[in-house]
């Protein structure tokens, strides 16, 4: 985590992120988009 928006975030990144993990033993896999802007409380810097 998390998923770069046109980085990690296509089909194809995310399924080798998928079977990699699982390589390596991953028990679960968490997957979350980056946000750092915007106009809620939560998001990393508000506008």
């Amino acid at each position: 985590m998390p998923a770069l928006p046109f980085l990690s975030d296509s089909e194809k990144e995310v399924e080798t992120i998928v079977k990699s993990s699982e390589k390596y033993g991953a028990d679960y896999i968490l997957f979350g988009g980056l946000t750092l802007y915007g106009d809620a409380l939560d998001d990393c810097k508000t506008l």
